[in-house]
This record gives C-alpha cells, structure tokens and sequence, in this order.
C-alpha cells in the first residue's frame, strides 16, 4: 500500500507539473510567421533569406525551400522567437520558375495530464501536432524598398483630394502587366524601434489593379529594371509624406557622428525633454 501510494504521489506530481507547464504554454507565443513572409513573394538572390516568427518555446520550426532539397532547423527561443535562414542562389536573365517554402512547425510541449476520476491519472490525452504552411508561387531576383517622402509616396493612379496621379495614368495602367513584377505595400505609420511584424497588403503580381495604387517612381524605377534584366522584381513600399532622410536612418549612425548628432539628435532630444516637463 505504502508502494503504490508513493506511486500515486509521483504520479499526481507529475500530472500537476504538466498541467502547469501547459498553462504557461497556453499564455505564451503561438505560432506566427512574420507577416511580410507571404505567397507570391520575391526573395533576394544571392543572400540569405531570413524567415522569422513566435511559438512556445522549445519549438521546432523547420525551413524547406525547393531550390535548396535542404531543411533549415530553427528553435523558439526562451521569448517564443524563432529565426531561420535559407541559402538563396543567384538567378539568370529569363528564369521566372516559381518556387514554393514549405514551414513545419512541431509541437515540442510536454504532454498533459488530466485527472478523469478520484485517484485516475491520464497522461496521454494531448497528441502532439505540427502546422504546415506552405508558401507557393515565390520567384528569384532583387528586391527594392521604396522609401521616402511625398514624391515616393505619390500613386501612379488619381487619389481624390490627396494626388492626380502620373501623367496618362489611364494609359500606363492598362500597360501595367508584368507577373514578374511583385508590389507589396506597408501601411503608413510611424514607429521608433525596429519592428517584428508590419502592417501591409498581400504580395501579388503587378496588374492594372494593383500599380494603380502603388508608388509611381518605384513602379517606373521597377519596369525599367525588369525590362533591361529579364529577371524577377520585387518593390517594397514604404514611404510616408513629409518625412525626410534623418528619419529612415538608424539613430546609431546619426549618434555616431558629430554634425549629425548636433544637427538632428540634440534639438530632437531637447524638443522631447521639454514636452515631457
């Protein structure tokens, strides 16, 4: 009796550990993808690509591109992040082959326990899973952010009450199909520190319809490119009116150097102290 007593004992122990754990997993990151990781995408040649996200942590996250036949192995660390990096080679003039990442997410929590009746232990009532998402239709080529102020932020089609477009808009749009041409289009806003996830639209394929509301220069400055390299285009855009060069630069550099610091840091720091006097 004194035997199975101590058994039940540890057994209860091991169960309450368990379930305790498991509310802390419940209460910490679930699995995410960053959401600029998307279908449709183009990946830089030639760097690495940096896949990132949250889940509990302990979890595994395997990274499968289709042009590598490798699995990349990636573990949430202590805060529920995860960071994987994918090798990504060079591309030719011409080669538009769209490519697909399969992400594995694998459940790495500790099972648990359920009591189902006075002095009855279950250990075995949580089945590990794994969540698959697969990317699909990715091209290989070079990527560009379009940043700035108003003359970057300007569309390429009329916006009532904000901007007229670019000059024979209606013309250009109707021109504006290239499949190897990707837009994706962060939302205006403002933040101080580097960001996990931003606000944005869908990655998609340049259309009449999509251009239409995307940058005119970075549009021009992305045709321009596709036509003389033959290879995949992705723009990034991400301007915001009035803004100027000091606020899209890390505020390391500008502390870094004296003039800068004098020029921009020192009357924003002051200007910031008053307000908070």
């Amino acid at each position: 009796m004194l035997k199975r007593a101590m058994l039940l004992t540890s057994g209860l122990f091991i169960a309450v550990a368990n379930m305790a754990v498991a509310a802390a997993v419940d209460s910490a990151a679930k699995f995410r993808i960053a959401n600029v990781i998307q279908s449709n995408m183009v990946v830089q040649q030639n760097k690495p690509l940096r896949i990132w996200g949250t889940a509990p942590a302990g979890d595994v996250i395997e990274l499968q591109a289709d042009w590598t036949g490798k699995t990349t192995i990636a573990t949430a660390d202590a805060n529920g992040k995860w960071l994987g990096e994918i090798k990504v080679p060079g591309t030719t003039r011409g080669n538009f082959t769209p490519h697909t990442i399969t992400i594995i997410h694998k459940d790495n929590q500790p099972l648990i326990g359920k009591f189902i009746e006075p002095h009855t232990i279950d250990l075995n009532l949580k089945k590990k899973k794994n969540d698959i998402v697969k990317l699909t239709n990715i091209l290989i080529g070079d990527v560009w952010v379009a940043s700035g102020q108003s003359n970057m932020e300007m569309r390429m089609a009329t916006v009532p009450g904000w901007g007229t477009g670019v000059k024979d808009f209606e013309k250009e749009l109707r021109l504006a199909n290239y499949p190897a041409i990707r837009l994706y289009k962060e939302e205006m806003g403002i933040e101080f520190t580097p960001q996990d996830t931003i606000k944005g639209e869908k990655w998609e394929a340049c259309t009449p319809k999509s251009a239409a509301g995307f940058s005119g220069v970075a549009y021009y400055f992305g045709r321009e490119l596709f036509n003389r390299l033959q290879i995949p285009i992705g723009l990034v855009g991400a301007a915001i009116p009035a803004t100027a060069a000091q606020a899209f630069t890390d505020i390391n550099i500008l502390l870094a150097d004296t003039a800068l610091k004098k020029k921009y840091v020192d009357p924003y720091s002051k200007a910031v102290d008053s307000i908070q006097a």
